[in-house]
This record gives structure tokens, sequence and C-alpha cells, in this order.
């Protein structure tokens, strides 16, 4: 079974020690089951015999007694040590797993996010390894105990095929049906999770829409939580509906298994009577098959039971399989470089006060399993240490240009070179290297300002500060009591600062000026939360911001373009008109009408 192999492959190339502990216990747990039908066996046959001396039966039953305890005492406690030991080895390396998986998740091709299969496949595959119990914890765990009872299965039937053969054959054939009714079971309980999962995904967003602090202000302010419960209700009656359903063809499964048991038993039992009863077997045999039987059926339905939990957790580690093959969890999934920074001796800060080429050839974008061009034949070429805006109304492209500069998505068409080659022949650290980059969705870690801006626990002090001072964050971060060493949000610090949106802006700036190495700046709306202050303050520094970097600047606001060499302004996908503030103003065109009527509003807001 290739889940099988899989694990047994992780588990020597991590925990050797395991395959071992495998051994011992299957050895242990085999022998067993055998203690408690033979030892009472011998004591019934011990005391039938009349011929023995009672002083001879009392000492041979004592040591009998004894020689049983310690076995059983001894196997006892050998088993749950190796069990307990195990788990935790078994956790291991299911952490690893998750390890891998996350690994992935962080630095998968960020097109990915955009395409619902594989966000699916991502989440079956981390579904097969989280939970000790399912998946690759339940196989391992499973594993542990499987062989030991297929060892102690195999003993008993020699022992009974010594009694009669159509009696093994009677009871091979209900143990068959025990299988055949699990295996349907699982095969239901596995179409069953997979007709739930879309919806409990959506339950799972909605109550992590309900939990996040920032929303909790509109659901206050709106009530929302009627209309959230409305959403909530409807998709559990549908996960309802299908457990209902499920839960009645589990009850036929079920009712005709416990038939099956019944017949056996009925069938077993009155032939082992009837053996008694004729005088073919004396009390002490009787004993020993009737109590053999038991054992031997609850060893068997165990195996059949853990055979088939092994096969529906390979059925769901088969998520995580199918990815880990697809693409290395072991490495970031990224292609094959054809080229690197060093091949190609891009310039430093040292050598040069200059940025980097970009040229934008034929660029043509639209999303997964969609018909509509967002981007469409856009050619742009950007001189080293330029400055660009892109700018246009909303929904015109500009925000899913700056992710194709930013190499997040690939172009449906076209190609996008930095200093004569394509972005996508460049190592995956390299590349990012090169970009300082403000998007308009950045996050907040729960970690301290400054590990924010450095996302590092050992930061450069003299860049911290100089980024700090430059993206004008100084005055805030003079403000908190523990200064760079404040914790954001309340996840990990319940004191943690919640910043506003402005000082948002300034520390994820912040956090771009801090890469030295970045010779591109990317900055998507980077002014959208600042006041007009405090976006004039910006203006003002923006040249300096930019020393010895291209840079590409978004903005709805038509004012900021006058701070840039030339303005991209996009209309449809496409780029309408091209130039300086001056010239587009002066050409009286899509920018000169988006522009007075901003400034008239703008005068408007102001006499107001």
């Amino acid at each position: 079974m290739r889940a099988t192999r899989f694990l047994f492959g992780k588990i020597w190339q991590y925990d050797k020690r395991m395959i071992g502990m495998i051994v011992l216990f299957s050895v242990l747990s085999a022998v067993y089951p055998f203690i408690w039908v033979y030892v009472p066996t011998a004591i019934i046959r011990l005391a039938g015999q009349a011929t023995i001396a009672v002083a001879d039966a009392r000492n041979e039953l004592f040591l009998l007694l004894g020689g049983a305890a310690v076995l059983a005492v001894a196997c006892t406690s050998a088993l749950a040590y190796l069990r307990g030991n195990y788990r935790m080895r078994m956790n291991n390396i299911r952490y690893r797993l998750i390890r891998e998986l996350i690994r992935y998740g962080m630095t998968m091709p960020y097109e990915n996010t955009l395409n619902r299969e594989k966000l699916d496949e991502i989440q079956r595959a981390y579904e097969a390894v989280y939970a000790p119990w399912q998946g690759a914890g339940g196989i391992m765990l499973t594993l542990l105990q499987v062989f030991g009872t297929a060892v102690a299965v195999v003993g008993f039937v020699g022992v009974f095929l010594s009694l009669s053969l159509w009696m093994m054959l009677l009871i091979l054939v209900v143990i068959a049906l025990n299988l055949l009714f699990n295996h349907n079971l699982s095969n239901l309980v596995h179409r069953e999770w997979d007709e739930m999962r879309p919806t409990y995904r959506k339950i799972e967003s909605l109550f992590r829409e309900q939990q996040d602090p920032l929303a909790r202000k509109d659901f206050l302010s709106y009530s929302l939580h009627g209309l959230f419960k409305s959403y909530t209700s409807r998709y559990i009656l549908d996960m309802r509906f299908i457990l209902e359903s499920v839960l009645k063809r589990k009850v036929g499964w079920q009712t005709a298994l416990a038939l099956v048991d019944l017949v056996k038993d009925a069938v077993v039992y009155g032939w082992l009577i009837s053996m008694y009863l004729r005088g073919d077997i004396d009390i002490a045999l009787f004993f020993f098959y009737s109590s053999g039987v038991i054992t031997f059926v609850a060893l068997a339905q165990q195996l059949m039971f853990d055979l088939t939990s092994i096969r529906r957790d390979a059925g769901k580690l088969s998520s995580f399989i199918e990815l880990s093959r697809s693409v290395s969890l072991t490495d970031s999934p990224q292609r094959e470089s054809t080229a690197t920074l060093s091949q190609l001796s891009f310039p430093t800060r040292k050598d040069t006060d200059h940025g980097i080429t970009v040229d934008i050839r034929h660029v043509s974008f639209r999303y997964p399993d969609t018909e509509r061009w967002v981007l469409r034949d856009v050619n742009l070429s950007i001189k080293a240490g330029e400055k660009i805006a892109l700018v246009g109304e909303n929904g015109s492209g500009k925000t899913t240009l700056v992710m194709l500069l930013s190499r997040l998505y690939r172009p449906s068409e076209g190609e996008i070179l930095f200093n004569g080659v394509n972005i996508w022949d460049y190592d995956e650290d390299d590349f990012r290297a090169l970009l300082g980059v403000v998007f308009q969705d950045a996050i907040i870690l729960p970690f301290s300002i400054s590990e924010n801006i450095t996302l590092s626990s050992n930061p450069d002090e003299a860049r911290l500060q100089k980024a700090i001072d430059r993206a004008a964050f100084t005055s805030t971060v003079s403000l908190q009591k523990n200064g760079l060493d404040t914790t954001l949000l309340r996840i990990l610090d319940d004191e943690g600062v919640d910043l506003s949106g402005g000082q948002r802006q300034k520390l994820f700036l912040s956090r771009a000026l801090y890469k030295d190495t970045s010779r591109i700046l990317l900055l998507d709306e980077p002014t959208a939360a600042l006041d007009a202050l405090a976006e004039q303050e910006l203006y003002q520094h923006y040249h300096e911001l930019t020393e010895g970097q291209t840079s590409v600047f978004v903005s709805h606001r038509l004012a900021s373009t006058q701070f840039c060499d030339r303005v991209a302004f996009l209309s449809d996908g496409k780029i309408a008109e091209l130039g300086s503030h001056e010239e587009l103003f002066a050409r009286g065109g899509l920018y000169h009408d988006m522009y007075e009527i901003q400034a008239k509003n703008y005068r408007m807001e102001g006499g107001g």
C-alpha cells in the first residue's frame, strides 16, 4: 500500500527506532492473548485430575498462576511503555510532515491562492496530517498493533484447524463479511466528509469572520449577528441533511453486522456444546475452544477494523502524498532558475545610485477560470531609477500590474524583464531581495514593532532607525511605552497595541525601506490611509525615499503624480495615456478629466 510505504519511508528517514518498537510490540501483543486462553484451560484440567495429590496440585496451581501473572504484568507494562513512547515519536514524525506542508504553504506560488482546486488540495493534505488519530497519525498508530494482531490471528487459525476445517471456514466467512461491511461503512464515511467539506469550509470562514477583532466594530454597530446566524443556520441544515442521510445507511450496515455476528455465535457455540455433550471434548477443552473462539473473533474483527482504518486513513493521506510528489515539500516550491543576481551582477547601493530597468512586453492577464482580461497587451519600459505612477479608475488593473511585477501572478501572455532578463528566470530569494513592496492589504504580525518592520529577531539597529525616520514613523514609535519593543495586536499579548490606518501605512513603508538590498520599490496606495498633512509630508520626501531605486507608485489620488517622472493612466486593462503630469494634463484627455474632477471635489470639501 502506497500510504504505508510512504510512512515507513518517513519513519526510516526520521526515527529508525520506531521500526524496532513495532517489531517488539508485535511479538508481545501476539503472545498476550494466548496467556488468558491457555492458563485457565490448564487450571481447569489440573482441577479435574483426581490422581494428583492435593499438595502437588496446590503447588502446580500457584506456580501456574504466579508464572502467568508475572508474564501478563511484564507484557502489559512493556506494551504500555512501548505504546506511550511510540506515540511521542509518531507525533514527532507527524509534526515534521506538518512543517513540510506549512513550508510549502508559505512559499508556494501566490497564484495558487486564486485556484480553488489547489486550495482544496492543500486543505485535504493538512487534514491528513494535523490530527494524531486520523490520516498519517491514524496509520502510524494502527501500524503499531496491526502486525501483532495478525500474528495472533494466524496462531488461532492453526489451533482451530486441528479441531474442524468447516468451522474454521465458517468463522473466516463471517470475518470476511465483517470486512466487507466495515469497508462499505468506511467508504460511506469518506463520501460523507467529501460531501460536507465545501459546506464545512464556509461555516469555518463565517466563524473566523465573527472572531476577527477588527470586525467587532461592524458587528456591534450594525447588529450583524442575525445575518450571520441565518447563513450559518442554512449551512448547518445542509450538513444535517447529509448526516441524516448517511446515518440511515449506517444503521442498515450496522444491523447487518449484528445479524451476522448473532448467526456466527449460535452456530459456533451450538457446535461446541454438542461436541461436549457427545463426549468428544472435556470441560477444559470446551473452555479452551469457546474462549479461544471469542478471543479469535475479537482479534480477527480488530484486524479487519485496523486494515479498514488504514485503508480509510490512506485515502486521506493520499492527498498529502500526491502533493508531496507534485512539488517537493522538503524544499520551497520554486521554479528552477536559469539566472541569479550574482551571475548577472545586479548593481548594489555601493556601486550605483540608480535602480534597475523594467520592461513590460505585451503583458496580458486574466484570473483562472475567467474570460475577462484584467490587463490586455500592456507595454511599458521603465528606466533605471525612474519613478512611475500608475493611476486610473478602480478596476483598471493597477494593483494587478503590481502583483505581476512582484512575481506573485504569472502573466497569461507576454513577459516582464528586469535588466533584460525575464523575472521568472531568477532565483526566488535573489528576486525577493530586489523588491521593496507595500501592498494595500499588507499584514500586521502579533510581534513587536521592530520585528514587524525588520521581520527578524536580530535587527540592524542603524538600518531600522533610518527606515522609521524616512517613513515618518518615529513619532508613533516614541509614543509607545516600550518603543520598538511594543507588541502589536492582542493575540500574543493582552496589552498589545492596535495601530491606526495611517500608522499601519507608515509601518509598512518602514518595512519596505528597511531592505537595503531592494533596487525597485513598489508602492500600492501607500497614502490611502494617511491624512492630508501626512500625505503631503510623504510627497515632499518621495525623492529621498526612492533614492537609488526604480519605483512604481500606485495611487487613486492624481495629485501624487507630480512627484513622479512619468504617469501611466490605465483604462480597461490598457495603458491609455503615458507621459509626465504636465504632458498628460495639457493633452486634455482621460487623465486631465479625472484630475479636474478630483481637484474640484477637493476644493468643495475645503470650502465646506
